[in-house]
């Protein structure tokens, strides 16, 4: 047993040398993103087994050295599960709060210079007709406000309309993102089971799966489950989107009930399975989810585009409705051939299949002025009683209809309990808060995922100072099993070359 130190000394060495190089790498990688620094776990060996009649009689055997068990990555799964929960609610509320403020801007409402500004403006020009409802002056004043106020109407509809269809390609574009990401963390699966079938922990290539966790995790919220045999499977709402080496890819199918509602014809996202029959994703949260209730959202409790159309759309109807219902009772100023009329309509209203006004198929992309309006400002109904101006002594009627009309400016109850301005106000201050409560929830996230992140980072980061220092002791690990070498090797140059010299 005269090697048995030598061996000893050996597996020292072999250990200081590996944390020296392991060391190395984690520098290397200080500034890599999704790194998680390693650390070597040597384990003692234990003393040599002496069995036998020749075995020593002496006790206090000493131990074999130690052997590397495992290159450890030093990550904490608990604060990698919770962080994975944050960071989908981020995704989602940093997705919504972006969007919200896009649409915010396309009401464009400061200092009125939105909607409410034109809806303004057109009621001081009705105002201004009844004090004079015969100057053409004033007239064509009324007819160019109510003109800008339903190109207003019409331009917005468009706007949130063109948004919404980008939300619904949006989404469509995400979910073969996350396809992509399903298919590379499958192809890592296959990597590290492989890899580690010869004992070896395949830490950088977890790295990397990892990372792409924290990817998936920003689109939607999904669970995850790392067997004993290193299997990882991923799933969304209990359905399988990861088995191992199979993923399951999402797919985005037109929502055919569009033809039936005449709505356009949105993607639903489902799982392909293989067999012919997609599963509908279930998700509620995410980059997804935010596209999705953006896109859908039509109720005060979950507020996305198609609501703010509909109170758009209902605040178009209503204006059309009570001022033709005011305007067709009047009478217009004959001129020229033309005599005075009544039942003529301010605004256009679309009719049905039997040629009846259809107040129903009105919204604020065919909210229009009536074609006598615009082609004759003199159509404008301002009087209570028919004019006649064949005689001698021609009539100029009166404003008691222009009043009619101006009193519905300031009229209360008109829609929902609210005249026509406090209904818009309330629409829009509606969106304000909605956009500044996603903004709260999301600056709360990004502390809450901050906090998590600096804690993951005080485990898993790398510092260059802290290896410098494992550097150092294992240099010293290494020198000194060199000396303890140097040591037995003196001993045993003695033991062979000089013992025995004596007496010759």
């Amino acid at each position: 047993m005269s090697f048995y130190g030598l061996e000893i000394a050996k597996s020292a060495i072999f250990i200081s040398q590996k944390a020296v190089n392991l060391a190395g790498h984690n520098i290397a990688n200080a500034s890599t993103a999704g790194y998680t620094r390693q650390r070597v776990t040597a384990v003692a060996l234990d003393a040599a087994d002496f069995s036998g009649r020749y075995a020593p009689l002496q006790k206090g055997g000493v131990g074999a050295g130690a052997h590397i068990k495992a290159v450890d990555q030093l990550r904490n799964a608990y604060i990698d599960r919770a962080l994975r929960q944050e960071y989908s609610d981020m995704g989602r509320f940093s997705t919504r709060t972006d969007e919200l403020e896009y649409i915010e801007a396309i009401f464009n409402e400061v200092r009125g210079r939105g909607i409410s500004g034109t809806l303004s403006e057109f009621f001081d020009s009705i105002q201004e007709f009844s004090k004079d409802p015969v100057s053409k002056e004033i007239r064509t004043n009324v007819q160019q406000n109510a003109l800008k106020l339903t190109e207003s109407f019409n331009h917005y509809y468009k706007q949130l309309s063109e948004h919404q269809a980008v939300m619904n390609e949006s989404l469509k574009m995400a979910s073969l993102h996350v396809t992509g990401i399903l298919s590379t963390i499958a192809a890592y699966n296959k990597s590290i089971y492989s890899y580690e079938l010869g004992g070896e922990k395949a830490n950088d290539m977890r790295d990397k799966r990892n990372l792409l966790l924290d990817e998936l995790s920003e689109y939607l919220d999904i669970e995850y489950y790392e067997d004993s045999s290193a299997k990882l499977t991923v799933s969304a709402g209990g359905d399988l989107l990861v088995s191992h080496t199979d993923f399951f890819a999402l797919t985005a199918i037109e929502d055919q009930q569009g033809v039936v509602t005449g709505t356009p014809d949105f993607y639903r996202l489902c799982i392909d399975d293989g067999t012919g029959s997609p599963i509908e994703l279930k998700y509620t949260s995410g980059r997804l989810y935010a596209y999705k209730e953006l896109r859908d959202g039509n109720s005060p409790t979950d507020i996305g585009i198609p609501h703010l159309l509909t109170s758009l759309n209902k605040l178009a109807r209503g204006l059309a409705e009570t001022f033709n219902s005011v305007h067709e009772d009047g009478y217009t100023i004959p001129h020229g051939a033309v005599a005075s009329q009544t039942g003529v309509r301010m605004f256009e209203v679309p009719l049905d299949a039997f040629g009846q006004p259809d107040y129903s198929a009105l919204n604020a992309g065919n909210f229009r002025l009536s074609p006598d309006v615009i082609n004759d400002v003199y159509k404008f109904a301002g009087s209570s009683n028919f004019i006649d101006n064949s005689t001698n002594s021609p009539e100029l009627g009166n404003n008691l209809n222009a009043l009619r009309l101006a009193a519905l400016t300031n009229a209360e109850n008109m829609l929902e309990g609210a005249g026509f301005e406090g209904f818009l106000k309330g629409a829009v201050l509606e969106l304000a808060i909605e956009s500044s409560r996603s903004q709260s929830i999301f600056t709360g996230q990004q502390a809450v995922v901050g906090n998590l992140e600096t804690r993951r980072e005080s485990i898993s980061g790398v510092s260059v100072d802290e290896e410098m220092v494992v550097m150092m002791r294992y240099q010293h690990m290494f020198a000194a099993a060199s000396r303890v070498i140097n040591a037995i090797d003196e001993a045993l140059e003695k033991l062979i070359n000089g013992t025995g010299l004596v007496g010759r």
